[in-house]
């Protein structure tokens, strides 16, 4: 609700700058529709397997007026066929996400959802886990 407020006020602001949406997805190479359009009911469909086969990670950003921003697209293929959050991790983020503010010609609003790799700390912080002597070592 505080989202849809603040986004609210902010596109109702005399002095609104430009939204810019990002996110990541990927895709697998046998990515096909499950469904299709063929001429004859006895035709079988595809016969791809779906959800098989190696995986492209995507991570791109746009905006309403602009569509995608030319040449921030980050694309590269994973390794793994489990999750792509594994690949996708906050070093390679941050250096995907300087590039696209170099690349904005004015000062924006960014959204983006909280998945770990967004918001990730320069230092571990310390957690009751946490050894005494662990912490004594950063000072």
């Amino acid at each position: 609700m505080r989202f849809l407020r603040k986004t609210h006020n902010m596109r109702k602001d005399s002095l609104s700058r430009p939204v810019i949406y990002l996110n990541e997805t990927w895709v697998n190479v046998n990515h096909s529709p499950k469904f299709i359009w063929q001429s004859s009911p006895s035709q079988r469909g595809l016969k791809v397997p779906l959800g098989k086969g190696s995986r492209l990670i995507i991570c791109h950003a746009g905006s309403a007026n602009q569509g995608f921003i030319p040449a921030v697209q980050l694309v590269f293929q994973s390794k793994s066929t489990v999750d792509y959050h594994e690949e996708m991790k906050s070093k390679v983020f941050k250096k995907w996400f300087l590039d696209l503010l170099r690349g904005l010609d004015e000062p924006c609003v960014i959204v983006m959802d909280n998945t770990s790799y967004h918001s990730a700390y320069a230092e571990k912080i310390p957690s009751t886990k946490t050894k005494k002597l662990t912490l004594w070592h950063g000072f």
